[in-house]
């Protein structure tokens, strides 16, 4: 939205309605994962900023795993890392389930559906202010700053160091999750257009 009002012509016309997740499907875990795992899901890794949490994960060398799914990932190589590529889409919630943390760096996006789905899933996001995502910095996630590998390192440190808060920012990101419906979302976007569409 702000990208879009920088541009006078279209300042004063733009209207968001957030997206929704199915928070039926993509649920809490029932036990937590023993080891601490950070999972990323993207596509596109350039644009969502893999490449900076790769560094922040090398840079870190915890005694955990960073899960990727949706893409091989780059070549070179990761610390205590796997990348799984495309998965069936009745295999993802189990992908979130089985995390601590899920992590999306990107730089820009519309609105991360992934951001969603680990907010239903209970984990604690760690983001960036491009993804278009409702996290409230400190709540539910932590925002971080696009290409800020350093910052990335003091996040996911944290988290890992604090399970604690970071298992209470999971349980405010699923309460937050339940009322982002998709209900929600086509409700917002009628009256939208009621409103704006002649």
């Amino acid at each position: 939205k702000e990208s879009y009002e920088a541009d006078p012509v279209c300042r004063g016309k733009v209207h968001v309605a957030n997206f929704g997740v199915d928070s039926k499907r993509f649920t809490p875990a029932v036990v937590k994962p023993k080891e601490f795992r950070v999972l990323y899901a993207g596509g596109n890794w350039v644009r969502k900023g893999l490449a900076y949490l790769i560094q922040a994960w090398n840079g870190l060398k915890l005694p955990g795993v960073l899960v990727g799914i949706g893409t091989q990932g780059p070549s070179y190589n990761t610390w205590r890392s796997t990348f799984s590529g495309w998965v069936p889409d009745e295999q993802v919630p189990e992908y979130y389930r089985g995390s601590s943390v899920f992590c999306l760096p990107t730089l820009e996006e519309g609105q991360a559906l992934a951001n969603l789905e680990a907010m239903a899933s209970g984990l604690p996001v760690i983001t960036t202010k491009e993804s278009g995502a409702q996290i409230e910095d400190g709540h539910d996630g932590i925002i971080v700053p696009a290409r800020d590998t350093e910052a990335l390192k003091v996040a996911i440190k944290r988290l890992y160091d604090n399970p604690l808060e970071a298992e209470t920012m999971g349980k405010n990101a699923r309460a937050k999750a339940e009322t982002l419906t998709w209900e929600k979302f086509g409700e917002a976007v009628l009256k939208i257009c009621e409103e704006h569409v002649p």
